[in-house]
């Protein structure tokens, strides 16, 4: 507590180094322009690797001789995969040379990148104890969270309130009531540091990925939301490398909606057409749907696009996370062989924020999955939404990135909206708009060649173009 400095070069390293080594990786491959028939060699071994870790996790309680025998399948791949691996630091010692240095990012080249209006809260959760530290332009300030035992017994009653509609007024005031009290737990710093008209970027930890920032309750009775932008990191370190990882891409916009899924294996998506109409009025459109939304034809056509919008189903089995297309399931494993440069994917779908939550590591999720790949940000959910209030929220949202706003800025007046537009209804409880979070890079979408831009310009060119007709009449009657 009197040395934050150290205290936050402790918590950065104990957060999401193997993702930052993937990163790391990947910035090194393309670096020193490894051969392509290396890259597939590499994929094609990580995947062997990875499906026969899946096998084992179902086939857990079957007869020992299968255990065993895909396990000794998985050591021969693994021996493979270290030898093949080996070979790089001889064959290609500029790859192996990037591929090392994997820096943590210190707090001077972290306070220096920011702005006046910009704060950032660190936390760390260990078994008996849990710190949070403030970091602004200027200072770090460093505070003890609750015991991790009864923290974790609000964080529980406070996920279990947001994550569902209020059926009762009991629903409503337990929700404010843990609400409060969970924000002053977890942001316990003096009043003279103001988080009003504040960004706010949230590296998390532990139990706290599971939950949304922007709907705890301020002092003043109101969601966090409504006082500042609110984004997500896994770490600095990896956000700082994500911004290394530039490939400049043309295409803005492609949407993915099956709809309706091969032999009815999934529930039909209500209102995936409708949204998909919606978002060609917004954006010169490509989109799949239906039978052509197949996971191969994702597969293309992913990682060419600044923006990927995916509307379907999503969901954990044997705590491996998926997404559905129109003809079969993508895992979280396969994500990782994915390459992608997009500047933002949104995920409308359930549980996209959801996984199991490795120590250290955190929550192994289909968003940390597209992290891996290579996007910018992701926009995911935390629970099971809302088809409704989830296509209201990124109508909006599409909109605002259109106008020029930042990723978070533009999120954040999308929920007010809705919370604007539904504060009467049965709707208003944030169960419908919390859901939604930002994580990665807030940077504002260069947006071109969308048909929302040409309706506008084409609104000011027909507006010109009668103001013209008519000053050339009113000059002829003059005449």
């Amino acid at each position: 507590l009197q040395q934050p400095e150290k205290a936050y070069s402790f918590i950065e390293k104990n957060k999401a180094m193997l993702l930052l080594e993937n990163m790391t990786n990947a910035t090194a491959k393309r670096l020193s322009k490894l051969p392509d028939d290396v890259l597939k060699r590499e994929q094609h071994l990580i995947k062997k690797i990875k499906m026969l870790e899946a096998e084992i996790k179902v086939y857990t309680n079957t007869e020992n001789h299968e255990i065993e025998s895909l396990k000794n399948s998985r050591f021969n791949y693994k021996k493979e995969y270290d030898a093949f691996i080996d070979s790089l630091e001889t064959n290609y010692p500029k790859y192996y040379k990037y591929k090392k240095n994997i820096s943590i990012v210190t707090l001077q080249d972290v306070q220096k990148d920011l702005q006046k209006d910009e704060l950032i809260l660190q936390y760390i959760v260990g078994k008996e104890k849990g710190f949070v530290a403030l970091i602004s332009l200027n200072s770090i300030q460093l505070q003890e969270l609750p015991a991790t035992s009864a923290l974790a017994k609000t964080v529980a009653i406070y996920k279990d309130a947001v994550s569902k509609p209020f059926v009762s007024k009991e629903d409503k005031n337990t929700y404010q009531t843990v609400a409060k009290k969970l924000y002053q737990q977890l942001i316990p710093f003096s009043e003279n540091e103001a988080l009003s008209q504040k960004r706010i970027t949230i590296i998390a930890d532990g139990m706290l990925q599971y939950i949304p920032f922007e709907a705890l309750l301020t002092q003043a009775d109101e969601y966090l939301i409504q006082n500042a932008q609110i984004q997500y990191n896994y770490s600095l370190s990896s956000a700082a490398q994500s911004k290394q990882n530039n490939t400049p891409i043309s295409n803005t916009f492609i949407a993915i909606a099956p709809t309706k899924f091969k032999d009815e294996q999934h529930s039909t998506l209500a209102t995936s057409s409708a949204e998909l109409e919606k978002l060609t009025s917004i954006f010169g459109t490509n989109h799949f749907q239906y039978e052509k939304a197949t996971k191969e034809r994702f597969t293309e056509a992913y990682g060419n696009y600044k923006i990927v919008h995916l509307s379907t189903h999503g969901g954990i089995e044997n705590e491996v996370p998926w997404m559905a297309f129109y003809d079969e399931k993508m895992t979280l494993d396969e994500l990782y062989f994915s390459k992608n440069q997009s500047e933002l994917v949104v995920l409308s779908a359930c549980k996209t924020s959801d996984g199991e939550l490795k120590k250290g590591e955190g929550v192994m999720s289909l968003a940390r999955g597209f992290f891996n790949a290579g996007a910018k940000s992701v926009i995911s959910s935390l629970w099971n939404i809302n088809e409704k209030a989830s296509s209201e929220i990124t109508q909006e949202l599409y909109k605002n990135i259109v106008a020029g706003d930042t990723k978070s800025l533009a999120l954040q007046k999308a929920k007010l909206t809705y919370i604007k537009n539904n504060r009467n209804t049965s709707e208003a409880s944030p169960y419908y708009w919390s859901a939604l979070t930002l994580t990665g890079d807030i940077s504002p979408i260069n947006v071109t060649n969308n048909s929302y831009l040409y309706y506008i310009l084409g609104a000011i060119g027909l507006t010109g173009t009668v103001v013209f007709i008519r000053l050339k009449r009113n000059k002829k009657q003059a005449a």
